[in-house]
């Protein structure tokens, strides 16, 4: 079986493509591999869970194509994995061949009310968002909004009760089960469910979250992170504050525009002040990293509720994709509220993608494109 990918138009960064099969189709394929009838070099292939299979396609011309052909032997035992490992109850470390990645915590507490990844460590093998509250006093970074943990999800306002901070009044995610998790040759899986409690541990809602962590190279880290919410407690309403964000981060201190960073979202606005509030397909924060310069851009899908989303992103390193909070970044005559009715389901999606250089280098326009409309492919025998 062989299969042509198709850059299109325009050149394509290195990404991940997928091709969906048959029942019939999928039943010849024993153990995959692929040969990249260019190079005749291996190239790493995954099943995905949903069918088909992803592969890492190269760097592409505008028009070019590239032919892949199933090759049984697959790629060496000992070729770079994503492994996702669960050696603890309440966390699960993730790293790329012996790399460490990130790791899930879902240890509640007071503290930490709910699950958050970290550290996340980037491409130049240091930690691209912030350690604080977990490991206080490193330098360049700030003792400040103790809720701000590395990356995580929450929003402050559901049917009154505050899941953003850390308050005696907070609500909790608590993680429920861990129902999957996958370790492979092109990425590794977790998927969870979190349930949303008030603070007197009533339910207010059923989360069903996955994160897809792709192996990604020396230049570039990415995950992709699911949250659908599942209104299986009554109505729910996520209320109008920028306190929130479905998908959030604090970036490394180094970063911060405050200390030299550059935030800069698609329209190609740049600083906070002009980035904070504006509907933007994506944002990219970069900055100085040890001794490189990296960025992490968050990914908003075009699927999601009220795409392209605001941006809650602030010069002292806060960086979220908040949807809701209207009344703040467009007047007080606007209210961004929203009101799902018991039984319905909302799904928000989003990429993090973490890359060397600044927003140019890591071409992070060109990787929105590979993330919203990847590379056709085809299947040729």
């Amino acid at each position: 079986m062989q299969f042509e990918i198709h850059a299109g138009n325009a050149a394509r960064p290195a990404g991940p493509v997928t091709v969906n099969l048959s029942a019939d189709q999928a039943a010849q394929i024993d153990a995959p591999g692929l040969i990249d009838g260019k190079t005749k070099q291996p190239v790493p292939v995954q099943r995905l869970p949903e069918g088909g299979l992803c592969w890492p396609a190269p760097a592409l011309q505008a028009d070019e194509r590239r032919v892949f052909a199933l090759d049984t032997k697959g790629l060496s035992a000992d070729a770079p994995r994503v492994v996702v490992d669960q050696d603890h109850p309440e966390q699960v470390d993730v790293r790329i061949g012996s790399k460490a990645f990130t790791t899930l915590n879902f240890a509640i507490s007071d503290a930490h009310p709910r699950p958050f990844l970290y550290p996340v460590i980037g491409p130049t093998q240091v930690s691209v968002t912030r350690h604080y509250p977990m490991r206080p006093g490193v330098a360049d970074e700030r003792d400040d909004h103790p809720h701000h943990q590395s990356c995580w999800v929450a929003w402050g306002d559901v049917n009154g009760v505050d899941h953003w901070s850390t308050s005696s009044k907070c609500g909790f995610q608590r993680v429920r089960a861990l129902t999957t998790t996958i370790s492979g040759p092109v990425f590794g899986q977790i998927e969870a469910v979190v349930e949303w409690f008030d603070r007197d541990d009533k339910r207010q809602l059923s989360e069903y979250r996955t994160y897809r962590f792709w192996r990604g190279d020396d230049a570039v880290r990415a995950f992709d992170q699911t949250v659908s919410l599942l209104m299986t407690d009554g109505d729910v309403t996520f209320g109008d504050t920028k306190e929130g964000g479905l998908c959030s981060t604090r970036v490394a201190g180094t970063m911060k525009e405050r200390s030299g960073g550059t935030i800069t979202n698609a329209e190609n606005k740049s600083g906070a002040g002009a980035c904070w509030g504006k509907p933007s397909p994506w944002v990219d924060y970069s900055g100085p990293v040890g001794d490189s310069t990296v960025g992490l851009a968050i990914f908003d899908h075009p699927n999601n509720f009220r795409h392209p989303t605001r941006w809650h992103v602030r010069d002292y390193g806060l960086f979220t994709a908040n949807c809701f909070g209207l009344s703040h970044f467009m007047g007080k005559e606007h209210n961004g509220s929203h009101t799902w009715k018991a039984g319905e389901r909302v799904t928000f999606r989003h990429r993090v993608y973490i890359h060397t250089g600044d927003v140019k280098a890591g071409r992070v326009a060109e990787q929105y494109r590979n993330y919203t409309s990847p590379a056709a492919v085809r299947i040729l025998t």
